[in-house]
C-alpha cells in the first residue's frame, strides 16, 4: 500500500484563502441565485418534493422497487462467481453461497410489488444513520488488499443526518431494517433510528424552519438537550428549525422519540459559531470556515462513520449557504449547465480552468469523483498559473490503473499536469471524462428536482 506525499502542499487554508484578500467578507453569489437555491432545498426538504409530500412518494412508488431490491440480492450473490468476482467480509474470507440468501429471507419481496401511499409511514430520522443497499451491517468488499477492498464496503450507500425527513416504504420482517425514501434516495436503515410523524409534528416543524432554519457550520457539535442528555453528533450538512437565545447562542429544535417510537421536538443550545441560519453569506471567510472544519478529515466511501466522501464533501459544504446539492458525483455536475471538456487536452483542461474558473462556485467532474476549484496562484518559474482545488478524495492511480497511491482524506490538492513526487500517477487533468459546472450561473429551468433511486 502507497501513500501519496501530500505535505508537498500546504494545507493551512489561509494560505489559499487569503484573509487579507480584497473582498474576503463579501459575498460572491448573487443574491436572486442563491434564494433560487434556497427555494429549491426547502421544497427537497418539506415541500412537493419531499419525502413527505404525499403526490411526490406516490410517483416515487410507481417506480420499480421490488425489480431494484432483487437486482441488489443478485449483484451482491457469491453463487455462481468466480473466485476473482467474490465479495468478502471483515475477516477477508468470502462469503458463503447462501449469505446472501439469508438476507433475501428478511426482505418481504413480494409486499414491494404493489406499493400505495400511507401518511402514518411518514418520519424523520433521530439519530445520524448509515444507508445500506440490503439490510445488514456486515461489509462487502471485492477484495482483501487494503486500499482496494475495506474500507470501500460496496453495500455502504450513504449516511443520513438526524433531523431528515423520511418515507418508510416496508420494514424487513423482524422489523430491524426500515426500507426508506430520503430526499435524495432509496435505502435501508436500522429502525431504531427513525421516529415516525403525525401531521401536528409535520406542520410544527415546516412552520418552525420556514421562520428560522439553521445549518450546523462546525463538524462534531455535541447536541445536549436541557435535562443533560446527549442526543446526537452534528456534522455539517445538518439542519434544524432555531430560534436565537441570549449571548450569541440558538435553540435548536432536535428530533427525539416517544415511548411509542412518535417524534417529538427536543430543545438544545449551541453557539453561534457552530450553528447558523441559513443561507449563510456566499464569502470566502464563510467558506474558509466551513473548509477549516472539515479539512483533514478521512475519506469516508458512502459516509463510513459519518465522514465524507468526495460528493457528501461538496453537499455538506454547500448547504449551509442554502445551496442543495444532489448526493451522487454524476448528479452534482448536473446541478447547472455544464461544459465537457472530455474532448480537450488537459493543457487545454487546465487552461479553460485559469481562464474560467470561479473560486467556490466552479466544480469538476471526472466520472467517479468531483471536487472544487479554488483559485489561480501564480508560482515563481512557472508560465501559468497553479489552479488550486479543495476535495476529499481516497487516492491517485498511476496510468495503468493498477496502482494507488491513498491520500485519504479531504485536502487541498493543485490540479498539475504530472506530479514530481510520483510522475506515474494518472493526472485528474488527464482522466476521459472531465466536466465542469459553475455553481454562480443557474440557466433557466435550474436547479432541476431529480426522484430518489435506490442505492
Amino acid at each position: 500500500m502507497e501513500f501519496f506525499p501530500i505535505e508537498f502542499c500546504q494545507q493551512e487554508t489561509d494560505k489559499w484563502i487569503n484573509p487579507h484578500q480584497e473582498g474576503y467578507e463579501k459575498p460572491l453569489l448573487d443574491k436572486q441565485i442563491q434564494q433560487a437555491y434556497l427555494k429549491n432545498l426547502h421544497e427537497r426538504l418539506f415541500g412537493t418534493a419531499s419525502p413527505w409530500d404525499q403526490d411526490y412518494v406516490k410517483q416515487v412508488l410507481q417506480t420499480d422497487i421490488w425489480d431494484s431490491e432483487k437486482e441488489q440480492l443478485t449483484i451482491f450473490s457469491n453463487q455462481d462467481n468466480l473466485s476473482q468476482s467474490k465479495w468478502y467480509g471483515l475477516n477477508f474470507r468470502p462469503y458463503p453461497d447462501k449469505k446472501i440468501q439469508d438476507i433475501a429471507d428478511t426482505i418481504p419481496l413480494d409486499e414491494l410489488k404493489i406499493l400505495s401511499f400511507h401518511k402514518e409511514n411518514r418520519a424523520m430520522t433521530i439519530k445520524n444513520l448509515t444507508g445500506r443497499s440490503l439490510p445488514t451491517t456486515d461489509i462487502y468488499v471485492r477484495s482483501i488488499i487494503p486500499g482496494y477492498g475495506y474500507p470501500l464496503d460496496q453495500l455502504q450507500a450513504s449516511s443520513i443526518f438526524i433531523g431528515t425527513p423520511i418515507y418508510v416504504i416496508n420494514q424487513t420482517k423482524d422489523k430491524r431494517w426500515s426500507l426508506v425514501i430520503t430526499p435524495d434516495f432509496i435505502v435501508w436503515v436500522e429502525s431504531d433510528g427513525i421516529a415516525y410523524t403525525n401531521d401536528n409534528f409535520i406542520e410544527t416543524w415546516k412552520s418552525a424552519e420556514k421562520e428560522n432554519l439553521a445549518a450546523i457550520i462546525q463538524t462534531d457539535t455535541t447536541l445536549v438537550n436541557q435535562k443533560g442528555r446527549c442526543l446526537a453528533t452534528a456534522y455539517i450538512g445538518t439542519l434544524f428549525p432555531a430560534r436565537s437565545a441570549i449571548m450569541e447562542k440558538l435553540i435548536l429544535s432536535v428530533p427525539i422519540a416517544d415511548k411509542d417510537g412518535n417524534a417529538l421536538l427536543s430543545d438544545v443550545v449551541v453557539h453561534s459559531t457552530q450553528a447558523a441560519y441559513i443561507p449563510i453569506k456566499s464569502s470566502p471567510r464563510n467558506f474558509a470556515q466551513l473548509i477549516n472544519s472539515l479539512k483533514g478529515r478521512p475519506y469516508g466511501w458512502g459516509g463510513l462513520s459519518y465522514y465524507n466522501d468526495c460528493s457528501a464533501e461538496l453537499k455538506c459544504l454547500f448547504l449551509p449557504f442554502g445551496i442543495w446539492l444532489p448526493r451522487q458525483s454524476y448528479d452534482q455536475i448536473k446541478t447547472t449547465a455544464v461544459v465537457d471538456l472530455s474532448a480537450a487536452t488537459p493543457t487545454e483542461r487546465l487552461t479553460y480552468l485559469i481562464e474560467h474558473g470561479k473560486p467556490f462556485f466552479t466544480i469538476m467532474y471526472i466520472k467517479g469523483h468531483i471536487f472544487l476549484y479554488i483559485g489561480n496562484f501564480q508560482q515563481v518559474g512557472q508560465k501559468l498559473p497553479m489552479v488550486m482545488s479543495y476535495q476529499n478524495v481516497w487516492g491517485l492511480a498511476n496510468i495503468t490503473g493498477d496502482k494507488i497511491s491513498i491520500i485519504g482524506e479531504a485536502v487541498f490538492l493543485p490540479l498539475l499536469l504530472s506530479y514530481s513526487e510520483d510522475p506515474s500517477l494518472n493526472s485528474l487533468l488527464s482522466r476521459d471524462t472531465f466536466q465542469v459546472s459553475h455553481l454562480n450561473h443557474l440557466p433557466k429551468g435550474y436547479p432541476r428536482l431529480m426522484l430518489p433511486y435506490v442505492l
